[in-house]
């Protein structure tokens, strides 16, 4: 496992806590239903864009022989 290559790690946890960012929720089941809605608008484009980043980021480990990718 490399935090490096995980897209959650390096896109989509940092996407969904900004998204987030000052929201409180009643309940599991709001904050899931807001989650889920926040997700399902991530554009096209923006997830090309990372599917991207995630090639170079993949590239960089293999040429380095598994060393951590340092934006």
């Amino acid at each position: 496992y490399s935090p490096d290559l995980a897209l959650s790690d390096f896109f989509l946890f940092g996407y969904l806590k900004g998204a987030l960012k000052g929201n409180t929720f009643e309940s599991a089941e709001e904050a899931l239903a807001v989650t889920q809605n926040i997700l399902s608008k991530i554009d096209s484009r923006t997830l090309r864009n990372v599917f991207n980043n995630w090639l170079i980021r993949l590239r960089y480990v293999i040429e380095q022989n598994g060393a951590y990718y340092e934006d």
